[in-house]
């Protein structure tokens, strides 16, 4: 099949009924396999029958629509939630896209086709100590952090991670140290924002000390940093 070359910038493909999930990824490869997307600068995937109906993602589809359009220059805006990815996937995609400037995630309720394929656990939890430490910017290395633009995390999520490696993230981003000259070349270090929504029957307090420091570095960022917390999706406390 003939690649077609377009200028759109926006890919958003939302699944809004059931459908088989083999077959919904064969489909969405074979559109991916199709397109030469040169100006992307957002890519989002959704099903609103999930986790009944998941959509898988589409790794290795993805990978070569970006080797092919070239976009890692260009795509700011990666949004996978209610899309089944493994975590090694996400980390395996992530250096691919410098330019990325807003990342949003979930973690994955148990689905049982997906989990009863070998290698796959009834939960896929994306946020993890692992991820946030590879966002975190380190000041000491000359190593470039996973995802170097990044200006907005948003997660449903578990939450199944170290409260501090939150934090350690947060201040990684908006520090005024040692890394500022490093920081003032980034268009991300201008603001950062974390957005947490638990998913059901996941709700956990975060860190008292650690909520303090957040909140405090909000005051003193002058707005260049936000955090939030919802009850549920769209309901920020």
């Amino acid at each position: 099949m003939a690649s077609v070359t377009s200028n759109i910038s926006t890919f958003y493909l939302h699944l809004m009924e059931d459908f088989d999930t083999e077959h919904s990824l064969v489909v969405l490869q074979c559109v991916l396999d199709a397109l030469t997307l040169p100006c992307l600068t957002l890519f989002e995937l959704e099903s609103s029958e999930y986790p009944r109906c998941p959509l898988l993602w589409p790794h290795h589809a993805f990978l070569a629509l970006c080797a092919r359009s070239g976009f890692d220059s260009t795509l700011r805006t990666l949004e996978i939630y209610e899309v089944h990815i493994t975590e090694a996937q996400l980390v395996g995609v992530l250096p691919h896209l410098p330019s990325l400037e807003r990342l949003a995630i979930s973690d994955h309720q148990p689905v049982a086709p997906i989990s009863a394929r070998a290698g796959v656990g009834a939960d896929e939890v994306l946020v993890t100590d692992t991820l946030l430490a590879k966002l975190t910017r380190a000041a000491d290395s000359d190593a470039p952090s996973l995802v170097p633009c990044l200006s907005s995390l948003g997660c449903q999520t578990m939450m199944r991670f170290d409260d501090h490696k939150l934090l350690a993230l947060a201040v990684s981003r908006i520090s005024d140290d040692s890394d500022a000259g490093q920081a003032q070349n980034v268009p991300g270090s201008c603001h950062f924002g974390i957005e947490l929504s638990w998913l059901p029957n996941h709700e956990r307090k975060i860190d008292e000390a650690v909520l303090a420091r957040l909140d405090s570095l909000k005051i003193s960022m002058n707005r260049r940093f936000t955090f939030r917390v919802s009850a549920a999706k769209d309901e920020w406390v």
